[in-house]
C-alpha cells in the first residue's frame, strides 16, 4: 500500500544519490492521480530520477502476486492512458522516461488485453511497456514478448522475473527484451537468514506470532514456510474481514495497528512454530 509520502521518499532518494551516480528508475506505484502523477513527474526529475514505473491499476496498492486472490482493479485504458500523456506534457527534458506496467496477466484479463494496452499506452508516450507475471512458468510472458515484438515498435520492454526466475538474461535479450528488473531481490534473500536467527533463538515449538500491514511481507514469508520444517497453526491476510478470526489475534492491538486500521489498511497474521522432524 502506497503509505510513505512523496516528501519522505524523494528523501531517500537524495540518500541514494550521496552514494551513486548510477540512473535510478523509481517505482511509482500507481502514480495516484493525475494531477498529483504530474507534480510527481517534476520532482523525480529536478532530483535526476532517470525514469518512472507507474502500474495500470486503481485503488490502494496492492502487491501483484496475489493477483485475484485479493481485490485488486485495473485501471480503464482511456485513464491510465490521460496520466501517461499528462506525465509526458510536464517533464522539462526529453530524456526522462515513463514506463507503463501492464497488470493485465497477473489480473488474469487475458493476452489480447495485455497487448492492447501496450499499444494504446504506447500512443500516450510511453516510453517503456514493463509486463508481470505470477506464474512459475515463463511461457506467458515468452508469448507476450513475441507478440510484442511483431508489433514493430521500438518502444523497449521490461520483465520483472520475481516468479519465473529461472530465464536468463541472455534469453530475455533473444525474446526482445530490454531491461530485467530484479525487484526486492537483496530483500528477499535476507528473510531466509533472518528465519535461521529467529529458528536458533526459539525454544523447542516456540510459537511464532507475526502480525503486519505489509501483505506482502505476509505472502513471501507463507510461502518461504511452506518450504522449511514448520508447523503453520494460522494464516489470514485480512484479519479484520474475516470469520472466524480467534479472539486472541484481534484482542491486542499495537500502536501501529490501530493507526493503520483507522486506514483501512488490512491487517495480516501468521501463527506458527519450528519443527525439526517435519
Amino acid at each position: 500500500i502506497e503509505a510513505v509520502d512523496l516528501t519522505s521518499r524523494m528523501n531517500t532518494v537524495n540518500d541514494i544519490f550521496e552514494v551513486t551516480t548510477k540512473p535510478m528508475m523509481y517505482d511509482a506505484d500507481t502514480g495516484g492521480k493525475i494531477e498529483h502523477f504530474s507534480f510527481t513527474v517534476k520532482s523525480l526529475e529536478r532530483l535526476g530520477v532517470s525514469a518512472v514505473v507507474i502500474e495500470d491499476k486503481i485503488g490502494l496498492k496492492k502487491n501483484s502476486l496475489f493477483g485475484n486472490d485479493v481485490n485488486q482493479t485495473q485501471d480503464s485504458i482511456e485513464n491510465f492512458k490521460n496520466k501517461i500523456s499528462e506525465g509526458k506534457k510536464s517533464q522539462v527534458t526529453d530524456d526522462f522516461m515513463i514506463v507503463a506496467r501492464i497488470e493485465s496477466l497477473i489480473l488474469e484479463a487475458g493476452m489480447d488485453d495485455a497487448l492492447l494496452r501496450s499499444k494504446e499506452y504506447i500512443s500516450a508516450g510511453a516510453d517503456a511497456i514493463m509486463i508481470h507475471s505470477k506464474h512459475e512458468d515463463p511461457s506467458e510472458i515468452f508469448e507476450f514478448c513475441e507478440k510484442y515484438k511483431s508489433m514493430n515498435n521500438d518502444v523497449p520492454l521490461m520483465v520483472v522475473p520475481t516468479s519465473f526466475n529461472s530465464v536468463s538474461e541472455d534469453e530475455w535479450q533473444k525474446k526482445g527484451v530490454s531491461i530485467v528488473c530484479y525487484a526486492n531481490h537483496m530483500l528477499r534473500s535476507a528473510y531466509p537468514a533472518m528465519l535461521e536467527v529467529a529458528k536458533s533463538i526459539l525454544i523447542n515449538k516456540g510459537i511464532v506470532h507475526l502480525k503486519t500491514d505489509s501483505e506482502f511481507l505476509h505472502g513471501y514469508l507463507l510461502g518461504l514456510l511452506k518450504n522449511m520444517p514448520c508447523h503453520i497453526n494460522y494464516a489470514n491476510h485480512d484479519i479484520y474481514h474475516s470469520m472466524n478470526v480467534p479472539e486472541e489475534v484481534t484482542d491486542v492491538q499495537t500502536f501501529y495497528e490501530k493507526m493503520f486500521l483507522k486506514q483501512n489498511r488490512p491487517i495480516t497474521y501468521l501463527q506458527y512454530f519450528w519443527n525439526e522432524k517435519k
